[in-house]
């Protein structure tokens, strides 16, 4: 639908002008663009009794009918018939678990008077072929209400992208429906992002959610136009609790290049270029979070991803989330398209970026002196090449092998053996390759080349020179099972 289609649906819809106010984005960056929107004014109490009485009623039931559905000689304007509860192919928990994923609790705000945050996320909402609109809205409806008979809350509405939203008709009843409480208990809507249709929204909410007063005296309503926006709005410590989803993430790219955080709150966790002894604390026990959530990706989805850690995903959606880690937002890797190859960029892009090699150079050494039979190889690991790595890179070495182990034992499908993995992985472990020839010799795996003769004489020449941090590794993929330490006998 065009700007100007809208705008004569707002015309139609609230006796007003298309055009909304106060709700433009300017485009400007940080806090100076995030401005707390005015009330459409002329709209006089008669015309919103106008808009109730064209809009189903969603507020009130008649005696065994269930409450939120439209009733059947209810119309919208757009010539739609209204989507009957049962077409809907999401029903009871399923339903509940979609509005979930649409609205949710994320941290608290950091002012005087601590209250939560609702997040809703336009673009979770799944076309009106796989869902009614109508019970999708009721469901979200009832949610926020749960939340807000707890207590003040505010609101952050993400509108932007939504390429499947309700229609507005159906948006605005869901509005209307709310019961005093929730509309007592907001304290803040923040709508981020969406040029013309964030402004049409504001429009929206002003007529509908929020009185002219409450808008006016108290700024409720207020509109940010990026990220760095809300950051500002809310605060640096507040922003850093909220799971942005992937695709604001990139929608927000084409607005500002980075997110920034005020000045004031813009010391955060960093993930990338610190040291491991850093990142996993005190008891040297616990992996970074980006580790755990990229292990536990590629354990549940490495084995049947072909190509893994060799298939490389979108750079820009690897960027967007690394960023967030290094913000020290929530991210739920799992839901993210291709979560499988983005952890394994992500976990490749944290090992290349330690200050220190993961595997320092000071144990080459015991990397070529380890012996070339794999019988051999198993004890000697053991013995001579773990204990010499920090505590801390043993405990994550221990988990990223277990891992890679289950990918290879899956190679069939996922045409990824250990020797394959371990050409992939050598350089991040390696901290990067430079144009020395030993780091190169180094991600080799002995026995792997095939050629012509003068090949071969080179292969005996290197194996006579010793093992490789690619042998060591594909000795420890292969024969994980052996190298884990075995249960201490209880007493």
């Amino acid at each position: 639908m065009s700007a100007t289609e809208w705008g004569g649906t707002l015309s139609a819809m609230f006796g007003v002008g298309g055009k909304a106010r106060g709700g433009a984005s300017n485009g400007r960056e940080g806090g100076r663009g995030a401005a707390t929107v005015a009330a459409p004014g002329g709209l006089q109490q008669k015309q919103k009794t106008d808009v109730r009485r064209r809009l189903p009623d969603w507020s009130a039931g008649e005696a065994g009918e269930e409450v939120g559905h439209p009733s059947e000689e209810d119309g919208l304007e757009d010539g739609k018939e209204n989507q009957d509860s049962s077409d809907s192919q999401l029903e009871g928990d399923e339903l509940d678990k979609l509005a979930a994923a649409i609205l949710w609790q994320a941290g608290i705000t950091t002012d005087a008077s601590p209250h939560p945050f609702l997040v809703v996320a336009a673009s979770r909402s799944p076309p009106s072929s796989e869902v009614s609109h109508p019970d999708l809205l009721t469901r979200l409806r009832l949610r926020l209400e749960q939340f807000a008979e707890r207590g003040p809350y505010s609101v952050i509405l993400f509108v932007n992208p939504a390429p499947n939203s309700p229609s507005t008709a159906h948006l605005v009843a869901a509005y209307l429906a709310l019961s005093r409480t929730a509309r007592k208990n907001v304290q803040h809507v923040y709508v981020v992002g969406g040029g013309w249709w964030s402004s049409i929204l504001v429009t929206l909410f002003s007529a509908t959610l929020l009185s002219v007063r409450t808008i006016t005296s108290r700024g409720k309503l207020v509109q940010c136009p990026s990220l760095s926006s809300l950051a500002e709005s809310v605060g640096g410590k507040a922003f850093v609790q909220i799971d942005v989803p992937l695709e604001i993430y990139v929608a927000n790219a084409a607005v500002e290049k980075a997110i920034k955080l005020p000045e004031a709150d813009d010391q955060v966790p960093r993930t990338f270029g610190v040291s491991l002894e850093q990142l996993v604390g005190k008891d040297r026990k616990r992996l970074p979070r980006l580790v755990r959530d990229c292990l536990a990706v590629l354990a549940a989805g490495g084995p049947a991803s072909v190509g893994i850690f060799r298939r490389s995903p979108s750079a820009s959606t690897v960027s967007h989330l690394a960023a967030a880690y290094d913000r020290g937002h929530p991210v739920t890797l799992s839901s993210a398209p291709d979560a499988p190859y983005i952890a394994a960029s992500l976990l490749k892009k944290l090992l290349h970026d330690l200050p220190d090699p993961f595997i320092p150079r000071d144990t080459w050494d015991a990397i070529k002196a380890c012996p070339l039979d794999d019988d051999l190889a198993v004890p000697y690991l053991r013995t001579n090449f773990l204990p010499l790595l920090p505590s801390a890179s043993r405990h994550l070495l221990s988990r990223l092998v277990s891992v890679l182990s289950a990918i290879a034992a899956n190679h069939s499908h996922n045409l990824m053996t250990s020797s394959n993995l371990v050409i992939c992985l050598c350089p991040a472990l390696m901290g990067g390759l430079g144009a020395s020839r030993d780091e190169l010799e180094m991600c080799r795996v002995p026995g792997m080349e095939v050629g012509s003769m003068r090949g071969l004489e080179t292969i005996k020449r290197r194996e006579r020179a010793g093992n490789t941090l690619g042998g060591v590794l594909r000795v420890m993929i292969d024969r994980q099972s052996d190298l884990v330490d075995p249960p201490e006998p209880s007493a």
